[in-house]
């Protein structure tokens, strides 16, 4: 048991490492302590860039979860509003059995009322799942924008250590940089646009439930 666990890990040291090397390698700081003070300086923009796209990954999580808040209230009052119409409905069986006229009446009423409640519930947890959907989306995306913050900030660092010849810029191929930007590049586009898909979804639900809500 223990040497297939540890053809497992082998395996997955390989498998990590050739990825690793296919995608490029962030460049490692003991590399960029051979820059001068004015070559760490001008990496200053690219490396505050990756700062701000986590913040920007925290900011879309917290937004994330908002969303997933908002749907699980409306799912709770969904059930709510399902239960109430099963009520509703036994009060009219109720009457219905005894033969009491006004009590019928009333629960009619009351049934007519509470389903027009779970079809508006059934709208808003339709307009929140979208907005749910759109989040998720609006996460990946800025992840993605992370990646190519960190992407950007790694050739900046090569760029510099071959500005100022340092030897270990052999290390780190340009090329590897460039197919890994641009494949992120492809990917955060597809997760832009569907986000935007996403959003006009959800607004054109948003509006369709406001417009039941008022009726």
């Amino acid at each position: 048991m223990k040497k297939v666990l540890l053809l497992i890990a082998v395996l997955w040291a390989v498998h990590s490492v050739a990825y690793a090397q296919l995608l490029g390698r962030s460049v490692e700081f003991g590399d960029l302590a051979q820059l001068s003070t004015n070559g760490v300086e001008a990496l200053k923009e690219t490396e505050f860039e990756v700062f701000r796209a986590n913040v920007r990954v925290a900011a879309a999580k917290a937004l994330e979860n908002q969303a997933k808040s908002e749907l699980k209230k409306a799912e709770s009052n969904l059930e709510s509003a399902r239960l109430n119409v099963k009520a509703v409905k036994a009060e009219y069986k109720a009457a219905e059995a005894n033969q009491e006229k006004e009590r019928m009446d009333k629960a009619e009423k009351d049934l007519k009322k509470a389903l027009e409640t779970v079809n508006l519930a059934e709208m808003l947890v339709k307009w929140k799942s979208k907005e749910v959907d759109a989040q998720k989306t609006a996460v990946k995306k800025s992840d993605l924008a992370l990646d190519l913050a960190e992407v950007k900030r790694d050739m900046a660092r090569v760029n510099q250590l071959v500005a100022e010849k340092v030897p270990a810029a052999n290390k780190y191929p340009a090329s590897d940089y460039e197919r890994k930007m641009k494949k992120i590049q492809e990917n955060h586009k597809k997760a832009s646009d569907k986000e935007k898909r996403e959003s006009l979804e959800a607004e054109q639900l948003k509006s369709q439930y406001e417009k039941m809500a008022k009726t």
